[in-house]
Protein backbone atom coordinates (compact mmCIF):
# COMPACT_ATOMS: atom_id res chain seq x y z
CA UNK A 1 0.00 0.00 0.00
CA UNK A 2 1.44 3.59 -0.67
CA UNK A 3 1.01 6.49 1.20
CA UNK A 4 1.38 10.39 -0.04
CA UNK A 5 3.03 12.59 2.85
CA UNK A 6 3.00 16.39 2.98
CA UNK A 7 6.59 16.80 1.49
CA UNK A 8 5.54 15.30 -2.16
CA UNK A 9 6.60 11.99 -1.59
CA UNK A 10 5.04 8.73 -1.94
CA UNK A 11 5.99 6.23 0.46
CA UNK A 12 5.24 2.02 -0.91
CA UNK A 13 6.28 -0.09 1.71
CA UNK A 14 10.14 0.86 2.43
CA UNK A 15 10.41 2.71 -1.15
CA UNK A 16 10.10 6.31 -1.37
CA UNK A 17 9.24 8.02 -4.61
CA UNK A 18 9.43 11.51 -5.29
CA UNK A 19 6.46 13.17 -6.69
CA UNK A 20 8.00 15.14 -9.63
CA UNK A 21 5.96 17.36 -12.20
CA UNK A 22 6.47 18.79 -15.55
CA UNK A 23 6.73 22.71 -15.57
CA UNK A 24 6.47 24.95 -18.41
CA UNK A 25 8.94 28.29 -17.89
CA UNK A 26 8.75 31.03 -19.99
CA UNK A 27 12.26 33.32 -19.83
CA UNK A 28 12.48 36.51 -21.25
CA UNK A 29 15.48 38.21 -22.35
CA UNK A 30 15.85 41.07 -22.89
CA UNK A 31 19.14 43.69 -23.28
CA UNK A 32 19.75 46.13 -20.40
CA UNK A 33 19.04 49.95 -20.41
CA UNK A 34 21.56 51.82 -22.18
CA UNK A 35 22.74 49.35 -24.65
CA UNK A 36 22.83 49.31 -27.95
CA UNK A 37 20.11 46.94 -29.84
CA UNK A 38 21.27 47.21 -33.67
CA UNK A 39 18.20 44.86 -34.93
CA UNK A 40 15.77 47.46 -32.93
CA UNK A 41 17.31 50.28 -34.72
CA UNK A 42 17.14 48.33 -38.14
CA UNK A 43 13.47 47.53 -37.80
CA UNK A 44 12.32 51.24 -36.40
CA UNK A 45 14.77 52.67 -39.96
CA UNK A 46 12.38 49.86 -42.29
CA UNK A 47 8.94 50.81 -40.02
CA UNK A 48 9.83 54.67 -40.90
CA UNK A 49 10.08 53.58 -44.57
CA UNK A 50 6.59 51.69 -45.10
CA UNK A 51 5.30 54.68 -43.23
CA UNK A 52 5.17 53.75 -40.12
CA UNK A 53 6.28 56.31 -37.09
CA UNK A 54 7.63 54.57 -33.73
CA UNK A 55 8.86 56.26 -30.83
CA UNK A 56 11.39 53.13 -29.92
CA UNK A 57 11.60 49.36 -31.14
CA UNK A 58 13.23 46.78 -28.50
CA UNK A 59 13.91 43.28 -29.10
CA UNK A 60 14.17 40.46 -26.66
CA UNK A 61 14.24 36.77 -26.96
CA UNK A 62 11.81 34.38 -25.43
CA UNK A 63 11.80 30.74 -24.60
CA UNK A 64 9.68 27.97 -23.18
CA UNK A 65 11.32 25.33 -21.40
CA UNK A 66 9.48 22.38 -20.01
CA UNK A 67 11.46 20.78 -16.64
CA UNK A 68 10.56 18.53 -14.27
CA UNK A 69 10.80 19.53 -10.71
CA UNK A 70 9.35 18.70 -7.26
CA UNK A 71 8.01 22.34 -6.79
CA UNK A 72 7.71 25.53 -8.28
CA UNK A 73 10.18 27.05 -6.80
CA UNK A 74 12.70 24.28 -7.90
CA UNK A 75 11.62 24.92 -11.15
CA UNK A 76 12.24 28.74 -11.01
CA UNK A 77 15.50 27.71 -9.25
CA UNK A 78 16.52 25.34 -12.67
CA UNK A 79 15.43 28.48 -15.28
CA UNK A 80 17.89 30.66 -12.80
CA UNK A 81 20.38 28.54 -13.21
CA UNK A 82 19.94 28.20 -16.89
CA UNK A 83 19.96 31.82 -17.63
CA UNK A 84 23.05 32.43 -15.43
CA UNK A 85 24.88 29.97 -17.40
CA UNK A 86 23.75 30.03 -20.69
CA UNK A 87 20.66 31.71 -21.99
CA UNK A 88 21.62 35.40 -20.85
CA UNK A 89 24.60 37.58 -20.75
CA UNK A 90 24.62 39.29 -17.18
CA UNK A 91 27.13 42.13 -18.40
CA UNK A 92 24.39 43.26 -21.30
CA UNK A 93 20.98 41.27 -20.24
CA UNK A 94 18.39 41.50 -18.22
CA UNK A 95 15.60 38.68 -17.68
CA UNK A 96 12.73 37.44 -16.46
CA UNK A 97 11.37 34.28 -15.54
CA UNK A 98 7.75 32.56 -15.04
CA UNK A 99 5.83 29.64 -14.42
CA UNK A 100 3.10 29.77 -17.40
CA UNK A 101 1.79 26.57 -16.55
CA UNK A 102 1.65 23.03 -14.59
CA UNK A 103 1.26 20.08 -16.62
CA UNK A 104 0.68 16.36 -15.63
CA UNK A 105 2.22 14.91 -12.75
CA UNK A 106 4.88 12.60 -13.34
CA UNK A 107 6.35 9.82 -10.99
CA UNK A 108 10.17 8.84 -10.59
CA UNK A 109 11.43 6.56 -8.47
Amino acid sequence: MCVKDKVSKVICGKKIMKMEKQFSIEIIVELKAGMLDPEGITIKKSLKHLGIETESVKTSKRYIIDVKANSEDNAIKKADEMCQKIIANPLIHDYSIKLSDIKIPLETS
